[in-house]
């Protein structure tokens, strides 16, 4: 979507929670985002890309949120994605709803 809006890829924000499951898996992600060719930039350096401006200069006027929100704000249709339902829930299946003895 970044590519479709601005022609570019632009620096994206990960948002987690503080909780001791996002401590415990910290690790893992930085390491599978590496793995996967990401590299990251401090937030303020992320803030300095003019995709931001609206959200970090109140003088400007608010757009929509997020790429999806640009997206569907501009009329340009969202990239085909990828369905990946069937590999999480071979992880994480969902809890029987048989009642316990």
């Amino acid at each position: 979507m970044a590519r479709a809006l601005y022609g570019r890829d632009i620096p994206y924000v990960v948002l987690l929670h503080e909780s001791a499951f996002e401590a415990r898996m910290l690790p893992q992600l930085l390491q599978l985002y590496r793995s996967a060719g990401f590299r990251f930039v401090s937030l303020p350096d992320a803030e300095m890309d003019p995709t931001y401006a609206d959200q970090v200069r109140p003088d400007l006027p608010a757009e929509a949120q997020g790429l999806g929100g640009k997206t569907s704000a501009r009329g340009l249709p969202y990239p085909k994605m990828t369905d990946y339902s069937a590999e999480l829930n071979a992880i994480c299946p969902a809890p029987s709803t048989a009642p316990h003895p």
